[in-house]
């Protein structure tokens, strides 16, 4: 049987555990979220559901919480959201959480039992039946994370932190090494916090991939793991500004850089030309964006003519029928041109569909002068991008 196969079954089965490790051979993915974990493709998910207290009936809150099949987060014994307050052993706080659940109102509180279902699913469908448990959700996840990663140490190839202001609830002494890893928005708190959850040869990152708000530039722009990583994914907010991410952008020497959900590729790209030219960049640095293919030549156009106009030298050529644009300054050259998107850039900022077929991933290279920006091209373009 398959290791991974095997593992699934292993973990389920009590009686099985002693004859076989608990831990896949190979773990691709580990992604953390509110209320429970996926680890390659199976997802163990928790919620909380109410049940009455004997000769009562729920209340029309308490019926709601059932009706929406359950809550992802501990309740007390009124149905409303349990107040984080304590904080046990193997508890990770990545934030400050500022929201809560409404309070039952005082005329419907009527005592309740909270209880916890546990949901499988392999590929987004129904592994096996809901398990009920009468624990907080806390504990079952706990111990349910125990149950599958019982290890000091587990190696990740791809782990995520898919959480904004919650709660990390993974057994004590339980650390993760990693060379990619993805967090739902960098602040100060997750910084604090990748400490108790990687080792320290987990660094330098090779990817690390991270959504910025620009309320906390300063965080990542002096952050160590952020500057000796070697690849670099920020995911633009909606709403952002160009100026915003020219000042962010600035911040960073970092090799090579993907900014991800750009909207209006104009409004960012233009002003990041001419602070390259203006501001010295290390050899073999590269700044990578998805767009359309009309966009992209759009874009490489209106750069040159405005190069032109302020009297820089520019050479413009062709590689399978994408304009490209080249601008030597001292002994480096500066290169614009367009490659196929690779398979872990299949992320658009569009909601329509049709244009995935003719989208291009536009890339910002310096090099060596006397290198040739068109061999360097046919080398991304083979599957190779540089991000």
């Amino acid at each position: 049987m398959e290791a991974n196969k095997r593992f699934a079954l292993v973990s389920r089965v009590k009686s099985l555990r002693i004859l076989h490790q608990r831990i896949p051979l190979h773990i691709e993915t580990l992604k953390f979220f509110r209320n429970g974990f996926q680890l390659n493709n199976i997802e163990h998910s928790f919620v909380v559901k109410v049940r009455a207290s004997k000769n009562k009936e729920l209340t029309p809150f308490q019926k709601s919480i059932n009706d929406r099949h359950g809550v992802p987060f501990d309740l007390d014994r009124y149905g409303n959201e349990e107040p984080r307050t304590h904080q046990f052993p193997g508890d990770i706080k990545f934030g400050e959480k500022t929201t809560f659940e409404p309070e039952v109102p005082p005329k419907e509180a009527r005592k309740c039992f909270p209880y916890t279902c546990i949901v499988f699913k392999v590929n987004e469908k129904k592994w096996i039946k809901p398990m009920t448990r009468k624990i907080p959700l806390r504990q079952a996840l706990r111990e349910r994370l125990h149950c599958v990663l019982n290890k000091g140490t587990v190696y990740v190839k791809d782990l995520w932190f898919d959480m904004g202001q919650e709660m990390l609830r993974i057994p004590e002494r339980l650390k993760f090494k990693t060379k990619r890893l993805h967090v739902k928005e960098l602040s100060q708190a997750v910084c604090n916090a990748f400490s108790m959850v990687l080792r320290p040869s987990s660094f330098p990152l090779k990817e690390f991939e991270f959504q910025t708000n620009f309320s906390e530039d300063e965080v990542f722009a002096n952050n160590d793991i952020v500057h000796v990583t070697k690849s670099l994914t920020i995911k633009l907010p909606s709403g952002y500004e160009a100026v915003s991410v020219l000042r962010l952008v600035k911040s960073l020497e970092i090799k090579r850089l993907h900014l991800a959900s750009v909207m209006v590729l104009e409004d960012v790209l233009l002003p990041l030309i001419r602070d390259w030219i203006e501001t010295p960049r290390n050899i073999g640095c590269t700044i990578t964006m998805v767009s359309r293919i009309r966009t992209c030549y759009r874009v490489v156009s209106l750069a040159n003519k405005e190069l032109k106009e302020k009297q820089i030298t520019t050479r413009e050529w062709n590689n399978n029928h994408h304009n490209c644009l080249s601008i030597k300054k001292n002994n480096c050259e500066f290169n614009i041109f367009r490659v196929p998107i690779s398979n872990d850039m299949k992320e658009l900022p569009y909601d329509d569909e049709s244009i995935n077929g003719s989208s291009l991933c536009l890339v910002k290279m310096v090099m060596e002068a006397e290198g040739t920006a068109e061999k360097t091209m046919s080398s991304t373009t083979d599957g190779t991008s540089s991000v």
